[in-house]
């Protein structure tokens, strides 16, 4: 359920089309949102005829800017967060800047009525005993530094201005208020092209190239600009730069019918914004219609800050929302609800905004961080962000808050871990003193471990101090439970998940079939068909799904996740729809791909599909290319790496290659025909010290974002069409791994058509040099792009004989290991017996010459 009138859609009029070609400007903005827009209305009017250009994925406010409660009040709130970053003086003129901000805002809604703005007053409650007096310090400081934004109200007003009979005290911000936050964007779009602003929605930006004129790809082709501004919110959580500074957390919001009689008749008229003093903040208002909008943050959590698609539509959370609707407002109880909605809010520690440059010597800025309150301070952001754009030194270029060093939320995975406990723990303080109860002690340590909350004034607890609290008190459980494992979903549960899954639902329609096919040894998989179309359900579970006893991390489907995102761009097709991720569930759902085969299948039954070989060498090109030193720095490296970490799955890859076929592991089985073979190959010092220096290479050398586990088991055919699926242990590491193990799976595949005296066997026996031709061929053509100069031109043939060599030796590996050990290759298992122990034995000779002589091997040259 999504309240599409709230946000832009229903308001800034037709969406404006991409770009038809490629353009050049001056100045390109990056994400169409508040301050977007206010930093290309700040440029052209601070340097008209600057060519300015805002480039928007979807349409402009869209994001947070759209779907926010439309709160006004200045940043006297948080004088002491800004007195931290930036100094008393300078702390005292933000302040002050942020009052004109609203001034700004009045004068625009003067001339533009559809901004729905209502200068009734910014009220900050208590709704509990234990709430009282939270906005002491900040009143007294303000005071301290020459600013008397703030009034009692007095007690006998305080439901007519709150709303709430539950208000036991507050104070009001009289130049505050509230307004309809579509209708600011529409208002501020409107503005911008009239000024000559060209702006271009549906446009998602998938590469940003740095340098003198940066170049941004577009689906329409690149975009050059001299200066680039990024104004993407919570989407620039993923940049290397600023991963460790923001922690992306949902905000949700409920919107009743329409019931004016009833707030006039508990005397609630007005449009004061209000909000209470919890850290999971509430904040309502009384729309001019009657409606009652209500919101509250700290909701869903952005794992590893992946936002995809889950903050689209209604979330569990939402439901939340309402129960405290109605806790608040009691009065409320029994009316609908008539929408909920959810958005992505970028936080930071001090709950102060980002901005700066990118990187040294690169005109590419930023200004993110706004922290679920940026409706006012985005005019501030867009002072800052044009003169920078601009080049200018002034007093907004030149403030502390530019580039400074922001405190940073702990590292991954203790991030995300941390996050559900914190919140967990806030969650049941509030509760308490809801109920006027004394929270229990572990409840309030965890709760104390919260970054400095909207609409609080007190200095952020210092990043040192937050971080080793954090590792005190939630790693330790973290690793030793492991967390609560997720429900393991049947047919009826997958089916009843989609059916309520706000995003899902409607694309599937009334569910029709569940089809769990038995491929995969790890996860479970449910195909969910419906009379409007299917999806793929994929189901991590802290166990491998064929060996319940061997414990395993289920978040190995945000790391599938994270590749499929990461590969997108520059995947051509290749990589399935990433529809949604699940972090509680586990659950990573994709589009559902029909009338294709599973790879392994095709060729089992002599469909080569030559073009397919080809496509997946290009494929592993490419994702060489664009996400290794070719392409990124060595900070963005290290960032990329670090992001991509997936120590479990890659544990367990070490355990199933190079040492359980090796280690008499029970779990081993072949025919006893090739036992003398396998204790052969286990007795063999040279073959052992070549799997011993693969193992090495596997986990040291990490040079690009790998799929993993790409066989042929992992990918689906049609004529001309190929997918890329089950990329669960996706780790940053040798490119010639990828490369080695669909080789490994190609030889298999070809060993077997010809042990059976298929026609099709002659052609399986070219997929190695196919795959291969496709590789070298898309490097070679992708070289002219590489980012450091100082890899020469005839580079890329050394660089491709050093990811030759190994790729044979870890085909090798993998070969073994599919005769030996666990996750046997089927086509070699199918076979008839007198068959099978042949094959074996030929597939062992050739691991064995593969993995000790390398290219010396007859079939990888």
């Amino acid at each position: 359920m999504e309240h599409r009138p709230w946000r832009a859609r229903a308001v800034a009029g037709e969406t404006l089309p991409p770009p038809d070609r490629a353009r050049s400007f001056d100045v390109a903005v990056v994400g169409g949102g508040l301050v977007g827009l206010q930093a290309a209305l700040r440029i052209v009017a601070e340097a008209p005829g600057t060519g300015v250009a805002v480039l928007e994925r979807d349409v402009c406010g869209a994001g947070a800017s759209g779907r926010n409660g439309g709160q006004l009040h200045s940043w006297w709130d948080r004088a002491g967060a800004l007195e931290v970053a930036c100094g008393e003086a300078e702390a005292v003129r933000l302040a002050r800047a942020t009052e004109a901000g609203i001034d700004e805002l009045v004068e625009l809604a003067r001339r533009r009525p559809e901004v729905g703005l209502r200068q009734d007053g910014w009220v900050w409650t208590a709704a509990s005993a234990a709430q009282v007096g939270s906005w002491d310090a900040v009143v007294a400081r303000a005071r301290e530094l020459g600013g008397d934004p703030y009034r009692e109200v007095p007690a006998p007003e305080l439901e007519r201005r709150s709303g709430s009979p539950l208000v036991r005290a507050a104070i009001e911000e009289p130049r505050g208020g509230s307004l309809f936050p579509p209708g600011l964007v529409a208002a501020l779009r409107e503005e911008a092209l009239a000024a000559g602003v060209e702006i271009f929605e549906r446009t998602p930006v998938r590469g940003l190239w740095a340098g003198s004129r940066s170049r941004l790809a577009t689906a329409a082709g690149e975009i050059t600009a001299g200066a680039v501004v990024l104004a993407t919110n919570a989407w620039a959580a993923r940049l290397p730069a600023l991963r460790r500074r923001l922690f992306v957390v949902g905000s949700d919001m409920v919107l009743t019918a329409p019931v004016p009689d009833l707030l006039a008749a508990r005397g609630w008229s007005g449009g004061e914004a209000v909000c209470d003093s919890q850290a999971r903040v509430l904040y309502w208002t009384a729309t001019p219609d009657g409606r009652v909008a209500f919101g509250r943050g700290g909701g869903r959590i952005a794992p590893f800050n992946r936002i995809a698609t889950r903050f689209e539509g209604a979330s569990r959370w939402s439901e939340d929302a309402a129960a405290a609707m109605r806790r608040t407002l009691p009065y409320m109880d029994g009316v609908e609800i008539e929408a909920s909605w959810s958005g992505a809010v970028d936080r930071t520690v001090d709950g102060l905004p980002l901005l700066g440059r990118l990187e040294a010597g690169a005109n590419v800025f930023y200004g993110v961080g706004w922290s679920g309150s940026g409706v006012v301070p985005s005019i501030v952001g867009g002072r800052v962000l044009a003169g920078l754009a601009l080049g200018r030194e002034d007093e907004w270029t030149r403030s502390p808050l530019v580039d400074r060093a922001a405190p940073a939320f702990p590292p991954e995975p203790l991030r995300t871990l941390g996050a559900g406990l914190v919140r967990e723990g806030v969650r049941r303080v509030a509760a308490a003193e809801d109920e006027g109860r004394e929270p229990s002690r572990p409840a309030r340590a965890l709760a104390s471990l919260t970054p400095t909350a909207p609409a609080r004034g007190a200095p952020p607890t210092p990043p040192a101090s937050q971080a080793s609290e954090l590792c005190r008190h939630i790693w330790p459980k973290s690793s030793e439970a492991g967390g609560a494992a997720p429900e393991p979903f049947d047919a009826a549960a997958a089916a009843a998940y989609v059916a309520g899954h706000p995003l899902l639902a409607p694309r599937v329609g009334a569910v029709e079939s569940v089809e769990r096919p038995d491929e995969g040894n790890i996860n479970e998989v449910y195909l969910v068909r419906g009379e409007r179309g299917g999806v793929v359900l994929k189901q991590g579970l802290p166990w491998v799904r064929i060996l319940r006893d061997w414990p395993l991390s289920a978040e190995r489907t945000a790391r599938e996740a994270h590749l499929m995102a990461t590969w997108e761009p520059f995947g051509e097709g290749l990589v399935p729809e990433l529809i949604d991720y699940d972090a509680e569930r586990h659950v990573l759902t994709m589009e559902l791909v029909e009338d294709h085969l599973i790879y392994r299948e095709a060729l089992a039954q002599g469909e080569v599909h030559a073009d397919a070989a080809a496509a997946l060498g290009a494929l592993l090109a490419r994702a060489a290319f664009h996400t290794s030193s070719f392409r990124l720095d060595p900070p963005q490296l290290a960032a990329a790496a670090a992001a991509a970490e997936n120590p479990e799955m890659h544990q367990l890859m070490e355990q199933v290659v190079y040492e359980q076929p090796y280690a008499g592991d029970p779990r081993n089985t072949y025919d006893e025909e090739v036992a003398p073979t396998v204790a052969a190959l286990a007795r063999d010092r040279a073959y052992r010290r070549g799997i011993g220096a693969l193992k090495i290479a596997h986990r040291t050398r990490g040079e690009a974002l790998l799929h993993g586990d790409l066989h042929t088991g992992s990918v689906m055919v049609a004529p001309g069409s190929v997918r890329v699926i089950d990329a669960e242990f996706a780790r940053y590491g040798p490119v010639a791994w990828d490369v080695g193990e669909l080789w490994a799976h190609e030889r298999i595949a070809a060993v077997c058509l010809a042990a059976r005296g298929e026609p099709a066997a002659a052609a399986a026996a070219t997929l190695v040099a196919t795959t291969w031709e496709g590789f070298g061929a898309q490097l070679r053509e992708l070289w002219p792009e590489r980012r450091d100069r100082t890899f020469a031109d005839d580079f890329v043939e050394d660089w491709l004989a050093e990811v030759r060599a190994p790729a044979v030796r870890f085909a090798g590996a993998e070969i073994a290991r599919r005769v030996i050990g666990i996750g046997k290759a089927d086509e070699v298992e199918e076979l008839p017996r007198e068959l099978r122990a042949a094959v074996a034995a030929q597939l062992l000779e050739e691991a064995h010459a593969a993995v000790c002589r390398g290219e010396g091997a007859a079939w990888p040259t």
